[in-house]
């Protein structure tokens, strides 16, 4: 048997798929990395998880000197980077670990943070998935720290299909749409407030639909007063598929993020983007027929969205706008792929 040349940490696929998940399927999966001699950890739960962490990974470090540790997921233990520091390679999801404490569960707070905190001030190889993280990271990492983009690809995962769409008829209602763990982040009591307003200035109804995983910071009773919005909890991939199909404009009110997979993916249905006009979201939706709004300023946000909804902009041309974002952001992520692979996985 060929000894593995790269050890990637899978114990983090245990849970529920969200973005962080379809990334690490995508990129360093066993399919994706099958010309490659890897080996894989198995999913765990979340004790397994740690487990795998700060002991089974570094016992396999050891029996395995000749290859290097891929952390695609969560990042690396405390004991695996000061162990085996010259050999451990740490996929960047975001930098909120370390930017926003305030917004972190105790989970985060005394098991992840400190171990990314280390991991990024004493690293000296990174993998990230967009330009923007890639800027902030070089801001904090060692100056001599090597940081590779490794954009994933627009993916068709959940078997959009492209449709046209335009403000519904008569009066009614124009329906939103969010995708994401319900936590602070996101800001959903923001887009509540928003499209509340929205409602007021286009004179018609207006529902806001959200599923995803309920996260921390209590959102779903926070939502509870806000008679149109409607959360729908994890929904199944044919579930999701008809609430898009249903849906007039998706919706990102996101205060920062690392990159915003769900924006890319949306963009096989050719529904229409509503974002925060945040650095990555500029980065992402680059091509696409979006409109970037403020995620702090409720009557300057519904008034742009109106403008936009009732003069049709915002839906002409979405379907071959999203079609060339898509060709172009796919040939940027295979040119970090062929890049990254070639000087990192090979050895």
């Amino acid at each position: 048997m060929i000894p593995p040349s790269l050890i990637v940490d899978f114990s983090h696929m245990g849970r529920k798929i969200t973005g962080i998940e379809r990334i690490s399927a995508e990129l360093f999966s066993p399919d994706a990395l099958k010309k490659f001699a890897v080996m894989h950890t198995k999913p765990a739960s979340a004790l397994g998880m740690i487990k795998a962490q700060w002991l089974d990974i570094p016992l396999l470090a050891r029996k395995n000197p000749q290859a290097n540790i891929l952390f695609p997921g969560f990042p690396p233990s405390i004991v695996s980077s000061i162990l085996f520091g010259k050999r451990i390679i740490p996929y960047i999801h975001d930098l909120f670990l370390l930017e926003r404490p305030e917004e972190l569960n105790i989970r985060a707070k005394l098991y992840m943070r400190p171990s990314f905190i280390y991991a990024i001030k004493n690293l000296k190889m990174f993998f990230v998935n967009s330009q923007t993280t890639a800027d902030n990271l070089a801001k904090v990492a060692r100056p001599d720290a090597k940081i590779y983009k490794l954009r994933p690809r627009a993916e068709n995962i959940f078997n959009f299909n492209f449709k046209e769409r335009s403000l519904p008829a008569g009066n009614a209602a124009l329906k939103l749409v969010m995708l994401g763990t319900l936590e602070p982040r996101k800001n959903y009591l923001f887009a509540a407030k928003m499209t509340q307003q929205l409602s007021i200035k286009l004179a018609r109804p207006v529902e806001l639909h959200i599923s995803g995983r309920e996260g921390w910071g209590d959102i779903a009773q926070t939502l509870k007063p806000y008679a149109h919005v409607h959360y729908h909890g994890y929904l199944a991939m044919d579930e999701l598929r008809l609430l898009l199909d249903q849906s007039h404009l998706f919706l990102c009110t996101s205060l920062d993020e690392g990159l915003g997979l769900p924006l890319l993916e949306v963009l096989y249905s050719g529904i229409p983007i509503i974002a925060s006009d945040i650095p990555v979201f500029k980065e992402v939706t680059a091509n696409t027929n979006s409109v970037l709004i403020s995620n702090s300023n409720e009557h300057e946000a519904s008034s742009a969205i109106a403008a936009n909804v009732i003069d049709g902009g915002i839906f002409e041309s979405s379907i071959t706008a999203a079609k060339n974002a898509i060709e172009c952001w796919n040939g940027l992520a295979e040119y970090d792929r062929e890049l990254a692979y070639s000087m990192v996985m090979l050895k």
